[in-house]
């Protein structure tokens, strides 16, 4: 018998005519009144896998409104088809209203090609001698217990500011774009030790990219590391990166966040 990963029931997508699918909202991945931004592109990850066989390299989402548990309403065109590159739109919408709109860039992996990396993973110590993230804390955001996650602690005083986690989903699963696409907003906004109180920091978009072909099979954890280096006017910016076990750079993301404070 095939066991199926919550993560993978989580975001399923159901058939709903041509170029249209359909996902279940459920609020144990809310984060205060919606659901978890790397829920939502997971959900376009695996819309464009859908769409095409060339493996997402770029996308792009912007969140226009949080949405509510429940039925959603997912939809994907290819825009451009080039000789290597297909240019593709998402949309997800809810009782007639659209809650985010995503543009990205599919494309094989190509072997031969010229090739740099001067990236150096951050120093972290392995997920077994770090400590596991206290998700049952009550005032902390349910979609925390979706992953396992592993870490050291905060430094408030180290800047930039910055959150690093070991992590990976709580049911056993193979890391694969869609997982990675969640993951690149698994952790803690590094944000929140910056700030002289708690306010809320919900994302106005999300840029994921894959850089790294992923490990094979298993149950691998993926090393996050968050930073943030400025707020002004209003909004602050998150750069992440996500790593493999063994040092390969699997995936950079930046976003932008507004802040506010609880309605």
């Amino acid at each position: 018998m095939t066991l199926v990963a919550r993560f993978d029931t989580d975001t399923a997508l159901a058939p709903a005519g041509e170029g249209a699918w359909t996902a279940h909202i459920d609020p144990s991945w809310f984060v205060v009144s919606g659901p978890n931004g790397g829920l939502l592109t997971a959900l376009a990850t695996r819309a464009l896998a859908e769409l095409t066989d060339r493996p997402p390299r770029s996308l792009t989402v912007h969140y226009l409104e949080a949405p509510a548990e429940g039925e959603l309403e997912i939809r994907a065109r290819i825009e451009r088809e080039g000789a290597t590159t297909v240019s593709a739109s998402v949309s997800m919408h809810q009782r007639g209203r659209t809650v985010a709109l995503g543009l990205a860039a599919c494309a094989h992996w190509r072997e031969g090609q010229p090739e740099w990396d001067d990236a150096r993973m951050p120093e972290m110590p392995p997920p077994r001698a770090c400590e596991p993230f206290p998700s049952g804390v009550p005032e902390l955001p349910p979609y925390l217990r979706k992953y396992e996650i592993r870490w050291t602690g905060l430094d408030g005083g180290a800047r930039p500011a910055t959150v690093r986690a070991w992590l990976r989903p709580a049911d056993p699963r193979p890391v694969d774009p869609v997982l990675l696409a969640a993951l690149a907003d698994a952790m803690m906004p590094p944000s929140f030790l910056r700030m002289p109180e708690r306010l809320f920091v919900p994302t106005i978009d999300l840029s994921v990219h894959w850089r790294g072909l992923p490990p094979e099979g298993g149950h691998p954890w993926v090393l996050g590391s968050f930073t943030t280096r400025v707020s002004a006017g209003g909004v602050c910016e998150e750069d992440g990166e996500l790593w493999s076990e063994d040092g390969r750079l699997l995936v950079q993301s930046r976003q932008l966040a507004i802040v506010r404070r609880p309605r």
